[in-house]
């Protein structure tokens, strides 16, 4: 923390300096001039006058100059005594043991004294440009104090309260702040002043009384779980919110959709219980978090400024009245990440549990008010904005906008034209062949669904794959690809013999991962087509394998039953290199993206060599993606990679082109021998 005297000349008003003198003395050479002039007229017509006549014209001369002198000296004395007097007034300020604060009509921070910057650990070019509150805030703070300081400051008036603070480095700090509204010469608000002193932290009573029970009705209002407000008060709230946004334009406020990325694993983990002990916990935390500054507006008298409410499961809503724009919006949203991220501590178990957040902005300054949407439409865009921020990656807020809700009518129709293909069969699984680069002999095949769509033709997986995840169909798609891959392998070991693939590789999605069900599912289709458990290769990603406990007995379940395990696209992932030997699996496939650029970047291939490495001691196989030229192939080769696929060796194609495809690689091995 900086000495209190180390910023002395950044503090305290501005004092008048030696600008003014300049002009004095400007000022007093042009009399002088004029003067001299004078006289020197006086002088050469010295002939016509006589010497009276000379002698008066002197002493005028002389007056005017000495006139002209008193009249420049009286305001640079009076700017000298300005000077002292407002350096005084400085020296005072900086002395004094009160911490000063001086804002803008805005209330956002101009200057700060010495005794504030020593007390808060806040210096001045840190506090300049910001509000009091945003830089002293303490989630205990008394909420009823907050509440008429903000009321002053909004009728402009004065107001002493004493309540608990916050310095930077997290200390608690009582003040007692005596807050003064400030006008400007035309009589108009310029800011405010605050004079605070530090005092002593008030005791708690012995034994407070509990709080009154509420009534019936009222307790209907209120989730009995997290007491917080329910549903029905949200909307309520949001309907208050909107029809007051109709009838005052320019008037908005803000909804924020609230859902925890990881509350399912902690359900299914730790029980039903600690779950409950978690939504209790963020409960709280929302509640602390949320600052009376938040909103600046109410929509009647004794209407709070923001309301934070459960809709159920680990879904939580928060209404900030008054808040119409983008950054005030984003600056609440980012302090509840920050906030809600943090550990929780549930039956002794530290549990980490990020949010992903919706925004929607409702009026503002440049909003049409007749547009105002209804309640039902506001809470049903943040929650559309909840699923984009879950999308780009969980743990982040996104801001609602209308090409959301155009995606979201387009995700619909694909779900409906999905759900079709399955009954259909519109779906179908192309086979892309796996070499062992040694020799090129075929080891195996990848299946890779597809989707030929009546009207759009083919569609690609990456269109429908996360859709079918998310209106959950996956299990049912990825069950069909499975009975279909499986059934298609084993006509191949009748129609090739030793031609035949001898692997047969299929991707799982997250969501089968999760599904209880999986290891018996995989089993009866083993079971129906008289298929060895080792033919079949499940393929995972390298961050689903490396995620939580569930995923790993899910894994190891089905190593168990025979199946052998893939970990697809290594290097992208959450996983590293020393953790390799904690994951269940038998194969290791490197991503494209490292094969492509090995040639040439020296990290690339440095990381693939010690991959392969730590594969081959650990007794797995290594397989490398995306080979499309020879000196790809011939690198892997030397570097001791087992196996490639790629464009080189083959396309994915469908099972009648494999077959064809798989003969006359298998003469052309024959020819060359």
């Amino acid at each position: 923390m900086a000495h209190p005297n180390a910023q002395s000349q950044a503090f305290g008003p501005p004092v008048p300096d030696d600008s003014a003198m300049h002009g004095v003395r400007l000022r007093l050479a042009l009399y002088g001039a004029c003067a001299l002039f004078a006289a020197a007229l006086l002088l050469t017509s010295r002939q016509l006058l006589g010497p009276a006549a000379l002698l008066l014209a002197a002493l005028a001369g002389a007056a005017i100059i000495e006139a002209a002198v008193r009249a420049l000296l009286r305001p640079s004395l009076y700017q000298r005594r300005q000077r002292a007097e407002m350096e005084r007034l400085a020296q005072m300020v900086e002395c004094t043991g009160a911490l000063m604060v001086l804002t803008d009509a805005d209330d956002l921070v101009l200057w700060v004294n010495a005794a504030f910057c020593s007390a808060t650990g806040w210096t001045l070019p840190e506090a300049r440009g910001r509000r009091p509150g945003e830089l002293l805030a303490s989630p205990q703070a008394d909420e009823s104090v907050l509440r008429r300081m903000h009321e002053a400051q909004r009728d402009r008036l004065g107001i002493r309260e004493r309540w608990l603070h916050r310095t930077r480095g997290g200390a608690e700090l009582w003040l007692d702040v005596d807050l003064r509204p400030l006008q400007d010469e035309a009589g108009q608000p310029a800011g405010f002043v605050r004079v605070c002193s530090e005092v002593v932290a008030p005791q708690p009573p012995a034994a407070p009384l509990p709080a009154p029970l509420p009534a019936p009705a009222e307790a209907a209002r209120f989730d009995p779980l997290t007491e917080l407000p329910n549903r029905a008060v949200v909307m309520e709230r949001l309907q208050r919110a909107v029809e007051h946004a109709r009838r005052h334009p320019g008037y908005g406020f803000a909804v924020l959709f609230m859902d925890f990325d990881r509350f399912k694993q902690v359900n299914d983990t730790l029980g039903h219980a600690a779950g409950d002990e978690l939504l209790r916990q963020v409960a709280q935390r929302l509640t602390l978090t949320l600052r009376p500054g938040d909103a600046v507006a109410r929509l009647e008298a004794d209407a709070t400024s923001s309301v934070a409410a459960r809709l159920g499961g680990d879904e939580f809503v928060v209404v900030l009245e008054g808040v119409g724009d983008a950054q005030r919006a984003a600056a609440v949203a980012e302090r509840l990440l920050a906030e809600l991220a943090e550990p929780y501590l549930v039956e002794a178990t530290p549990v980490h549990s990020s949010v992903s957040i919706g925004v929607v902005l409702c009026g503002g300054l440049r909003a049409d008010a007749a547009a105002v949407p209804s309640a039902e439409d506001l809470l049903r865009h943040a929650d559309t904005a909840m699923y984009e921020a879950k999308r780009a990656g969980r743990g982040r807020w996104v801001l609602f906008d209308d090409s959301m809700q155009e995606r979201l009518v387009r995700a619909l129709a694909m779900e409906n034209d999905l759900r079709r293909a399955l009954r259909e069969n519109e779906l179908f699984v192309v086979y892309q062949p796996v070499l062992h680069l040694d020799g090129r002999v075929m080891t195996g095949v990848e299946a890779l669904v597809r989707w030929r769509h009546p009207q759009r033709g083919l569609v690609p997986p990456g269109d429908f794959i996360g859709v079918a995840e998310e209106c959950g169909l996956i299990d049912a798609l990825g069950a069909q690809v499975l009975e279909m891959a499986c059934r298609q392998f084993m006509r191949w070991q009748t129609t090739l013999g030793v031609m035949a693939p001898q692997q047969l590789a299929v991707n799982l999605s997250r969501a089968q991962l999760r599904r209880s069900a999986l290891v018996d599912d995989v089993r009866a289709v083993l079971l129906a087509h008289g298929m060895a458990p080792e033919q079949l290769q499940l393929e995972v990603t390298e961050s689903l394998a490396a995620q939580d406990e569930t995923v790993q007995t899910t894994l190891r379940a089905l190593k168990n039953l025979g199946v052998r395990l893939a970990l697809d696209d290594f290097g992208t992932g959450y996983s590293s290199l020393a953790c390799l030997h904690q994951m269940p699996v038998d194969t290791v496939k490197i991503d494209r993206s490292f094969v492509k650029h090995a040639e040439s970047v020296e990290y690339h291939r440095v990381l693939i060599e010690a991959t392969i490495r730590v594969a081959r001691t650990l007794g797995m196989t290594t397989v490398a993606e995306g080979i499309e030229t020879e000196g790809q192939a011939e690198l892997m080769l030397s570097l001791e990679c087992d196996r490639g696929q790629g464009f080189l060796f083959s396309r994915p194609q469908e099972a009648a082109d494999l077959e064809s495809w798989a003969r006359e690689h298998f003469q052309d091995m024959v020819d060359t021998l």
